[in-house]
């Protein structure tokens, strides 16, 4: 068993802060597959403005980016 010292302070915090970021923007970069003809129409229901993007895979409200976020815990 290999013991490490413990990071400098920050870099836990530094490392979580990237990995939220980067599954944002992996997120953002999907544009496959295609959504069904269904989930589209069903989007389009319920948006109350009719505008935004309905055939984006894993992007409906926006809410799931939004509140993406990361947590640093002693081990």
């Amino acid at each position: 068993v290999l013991t490490l010292p413990p990071p400098p302070r920050g870099v836990p915090e530094a490392l979580g802060g990237r990995a939220a970021g980067d599954i944002r923007q992996t997120i953002s970069d999907i544009t496959e597959p295609a959504l069904a003809p269904a989930t589209v129409r069903a989007r389009q229901r319920r948006s109350s403005s009719g505008k935004g993007n309905f055939t984006k895979p894993l992007v409906d409200t926006g809410l799931m980016i939004a509140t993406l976020t990361h947590t640093v815990e002693d081990a």
